[in-house]
């Protein structure tokens, strides 16, 4: 079924290119590497703040209450450390921008970034399986790219060599099985094609049974190639969302609690089978123990990183150390260049309870914006606190703009609405 078919407010072609920058700013190297982020993230705020003045839309309620309890929260920081990092504070606000303009101006901001995820998915089969099997075959195939990644000059910073061409990121070694696509590592693909399936979840109620199925196998696909630990563990507890999403009619509860029931019978034995898999259960214990012992490396694991983030946590709870280098890792100055690996207890770290709590609070009336029920805005936000302990999601505009979701935009007006179901999204007063 196209989309042209269907009773919602549909994305302009405008609306697909900027929540395709908003992914790609949020993860592909060939636009964020070091040199490159800051011009990268300012240039599509501007466009972010330009649209909105030129579509004459006002900021939303909400998105001002982000906005000023972020800054208060900014400032008290500043007072109890005694510390102020105006760089570190505007690059933060820079991105909160990018994200807060574009979920603002986006027509059907969750169907388009659904949909752009599926593509991305695509793109990454057509480059990843034909190095997989060719590999089979002694033949590696992303050498053939290595002249058009050399122009793309994304640095290299860690053991493992990556061939990127900006569309695609090739793992090379061991690692070459791995589909990252254009991101910075399988785990970060994973991580963003887990919520574009949660954000799918939210959609039932607008797009017809075939075409959500075809969706989420495409994004369940794409997930399965990254063979990354924390998206198998949490793929069962994204696809439940498609079960609570729901409308809570008495027959829907009957019927949700018998697929529920299924789905746990089923995924007893399969959880044990997939917890013998290299990569999950014996990499899990792995990482545990040289956390608890401490040894080489320990802090950049993700149980390493709680236990080294826990340490700052218990010292300042409710406001954090901030972002500044200088002050969040003011515990261990010698680890200042070392990105930990819990991006959960890392957000605590720096914005401590309440910078936690204004994501939460502000996607929980999101969620009940976009027509959820309150257990599954609850399910939602367990998953997507869940799915922050594998990388550092919050350092990027993507997750920011989560703190907008369910921000109505304009309907296109050539459209119309024929169900409560379906109402064009607007701009909540």
């Amino acid at each position: 079924m196209k989309l042209r078919q269907l009773d919602i407010a549909q994305p302009s072609q405008v609306d697909y290119l900027l929540t395709m920058a908003l992914i790609a700013l949020s993860g592909n190297m060939a636009l964020v590497n070091n040199d490159r982020r800051d011009i990268a993230f300012l240039f599509f705020a501007l466009i972010g703040v330009l649209r909105m003045v030129v579509l004459k839309r006002n900021p939303a309620k909400r998105m001002m209450l982000v906005y000023l309890a972020l800054m208060l929260l900014f400032g008290l920081q500043s007072a109890a450390l005694n510390f102020f990092a105006p760089v570190t504070i505007i690059g933060f606000f820079t991105k909160l921008t990018v994200a807060a303009t574009i979920a603002a101006t986006v027509t059907s901001f969750r169907l388009a970034f659904v949909r752009c995820m599926v593509w991305v998915t695509k793109l990454s089969l057509l480059f990843h399986i034909p190095v997989v099997l060719l590999s089979f075959a002694g033949v590696r195939l992303y050498q053939l790219f290595q002249p058009l990644a050399n122009i793309v000059g994304v640095a290299q910073h860690d053991v493992q060599v990556q061939v990127n061409i900006g569309v695609h990121n090739f793992q090379t070694g061991e690692n070459l099985i791995r589909n990252a696509g254009m991101f910075w590592e399988p785990g970060a693909f994973s991580g963003y094609l887990t919520l574009a399936l949660l954000v799918l979840a939210t959609l039932r109620s607008d797009l017809p049974r075939r075409l959500r199925k075809r969706w989420a196998l495409w994004l369940i696909a794409g997930i399965l190639s990254t063979l990354s630990t924390t998206g198998l563990i949490i793929l069962p507890l994204a696809l439940t969302m498609f079960i609570l999403a729901r409308r809570a009619t008495q027959r829907a509860i009957v019927n949700n609690a018998i697929r529920l029931t299924v789905a746990a019978v089923i995924l007893v034995p399969l959880s044990y089978f997939v917890w013998q898999l290299d990569f999950v259960g014996p990499k899990i214990t792995e990482l545990y123990y040289r956390a608890v012992y401490q040894e080489a490396g320990w802090e950049l694991s993700r149980f390493g990183a709680v236990i080294f983030d826990w340490a700052y946590i218990v010292e300042r709870p409710i406001l954090g150390w901030g972002q500044n280098n200088t002050t969040q890792y003011a515990l261990n100055p010698d680890l200042d260049r070392l990105a930990l690996g819990n991006g959960f207890t890392g957000y605590l770290r720096q914005l401590g309870l309440a910078g936690m709590a204004i994501l939460v609070i502000s996607l929980w009336a999101g969620l009940r914006a976009s027509g959820l029920g309150p257990v599954a805005r609850a399910w939602f936000i367990l998953v997507l606190l869940l799915l922050l302990n594998g990388q550092y999601f919050m350092d990027y505009p993507l997750f920011l703009s989560l703190h907008f979701l369910g921000l109505r935009s304009r309907a296109l007006p050539r459209f119309q609405f024929q169900s409560h179901r379906h109402m064009p999204e607007r701009m909540p007063a």
